[in-house]
């Protein structure tokens, strides 16, 4: 059986060791990261990456779109080197919490990614995450719980919870993308 190729895209100190049946391909900038253990030293801001077209099973990028200054120029180059019907894992901080750190250039909804990723990605799952429940130390016996529901119960309709809840309650951390490559 032939080996995955995925891309830890933006992969700083993540490094993402291959196994038996995926070959990581971790990616980051060193002159940004000079601690990171990368695979490919790749400025991300700049495009094309050193990957040919249709190359690439999978990409895991996990909160680093909203560091790059176009990001809908880097999701259209994602597209390029993902081979046909390759999966594209991102995560990335809801725009409440986006501009929050100021390392950060944007913050995204669901409908604004969706609406980059139109033509070229599929959703294949998409989940607004409050918080994680294993974050909370103390009290946990209250705030887990509590953190399960909220997370449960933003993801019963999106559009209600971008709509609505964001706005009147706040606290939406993250989006979680699976996309697929048409």
């Amino acid at each position: 059986m032939e080996k995955r190729t995925v891309v830890n895209l933006g992969s700083g100190k993540d490094y993402r060791e291959s196994v038996e049946q995926i070959r990581w391909i971790n990616v980051d900038n060193l002159s940004e990261y000079p601690d990171a253990r990368v695979d490919k030293n790749v400025d991300l801001d700049k495009i094309p990456y050193p990957f040919k077209a249709n190359s690439v099973d999978e990409i895991y990028c996990n909160h680093v779109l909203e560091h790059l200054k176009e990001p809908d120029k880097v999701l259209r180059e994602l597209h390029r080197i993902l081979k046909p019907d390759g999966l594209l894992v991102l995560n990335v901080p809801y725009f409440t919490r986006g501009y929050a750190v100021h390392v950060h250039w944007h913050g995204f909804s669901i409908w604004s990614v969706l609406e980059d990723t139109r033509g070229l990605f599929e959703a294949v799952s998409v989940k607004l995450v409050w918080d994680d429940p294993d974050n909370f130390k103390s009290m946990s016996f209250l705030l887990k719980p509590f953190c399960m529901f909220w997370n449960w119960l933003l993801n019963r309709n999106h559009w209600f919870s971008e709509r609505f809840l964001a706005y009147k309650f706040g606290g939406i951390a993250e989006v979680d993308f699976v996309l697929k490559k048409k």
